[in-house]
């Protein structure tokens, strides 16, 4: 796995495949100004969140963070976790943050709690012409919620000022509220 940590970071066509780390199989991000283009993401299982990105909040008191990350075009499938976000996590803090997710398909995550692909927790993103399929969320007896926020088969997002458009979302299954679940 990739810990992130410094500033402008452009990953392009990279493979990242049967990783494992217990948040962010393949990338731990904590860091501004993260561009991802044309990358695979592919069967990565962990023990918490973000099957193969986690996206950790930027906190630091010697440096103030305005959050961007841009993925682009990039494959994300047979990804899991036991948590949240079975492809990418995010949770990125109260506003400032600029977050694009562009031409990327989903296919085949799964997260026990919220998010079977994408679990977003922040402000100020944009998800475009994404492709999800067969993602899903799972809340029952046998994987009770570790948190009430229990939803989104393919997308989760907790916050404001989102904007989700020409995407398709196909086969995607939750048990409790649905497809998309979007919270201020």
């Amino acid at each position: 796995r990739f810990y992130i940590q410094a500033d402008n970071v452009d990953i392009f066509n990279l493979t990242f495949q049967e990783n494992k780390a217990s948040k962010g199989g393949s990338l731990y991000i904590y860091s501004n100004n993260v561009t991802i283009v044309k990358s695979t993401f592919a069967k990565t299982s962990q023990g918490s969140s973000g099957g193969a990105i986690y996206v950790a909040l930027l906190n630091n008191a010697y440096k103030t963070y305005a959050i961007n990350i841009t993925i682009i075009n990039s494959t994300f499938s047979n990804n899991t976790v036991t948590s949240q976000g079975g492809a990418i996590y995010m949770a990125v803090g109260t506003g400032g943050e600029n977050i694009a997710i562009i031409n990327s398909s989903f296919s085949n995550n799964h997260a026990d709690d919220s998010g079977g692909a994408i679990y977003w927790a922040g402000y100020e993103g944009v998800a475009s012409n994404n492709k999800f399929i067969s993602c899903w969320s799972q809340t029952d007896a046998a994987h009770p919620s570790s948190t009430e926020d229990s939803s989104g088969s393919a997308i989760f997002w907790k916050g404001s000022n989102g904007l989700i458009y020409n995407s398709y979302f196909k086969y995607n299954s939750e048990t409790e509220n649905g497809v998309i679940y979007a919270a201020g």
